[in-house]
């Protein structure tokens, strides 16, 4: 059994929920690839969208979605 196939939720979020919603968090564990992601969705106008170095399936926001 894959890490993936032991989650128990998976969230999938695409440009149109993020017209739909006041905040996105996106995490990943690329330093780099977060870098790009958080410049390209700003050039974009996506200033709702929060991205962080972290591995995903072990993320703690702190709070509940």
């Amino acid at each position: 059994m894959t890490w993936a196939q032991r989650l128990k939720r998976v969230i999938s979020i695409d440009v149109t929920t993020c017209n739909l919603v006041r905040e996105v968090v996106s995490v990943d564990f690329h330093a780099d690839f977060v870098e790009r992601a958080g410049s390209r969705l700003a050039l974009a106008g996506f200033t709702i969208v929060k991205v962080g170095v972290a591995n995903a399936a072990s993320f703690d926001p702190g709070r509940r979605f």
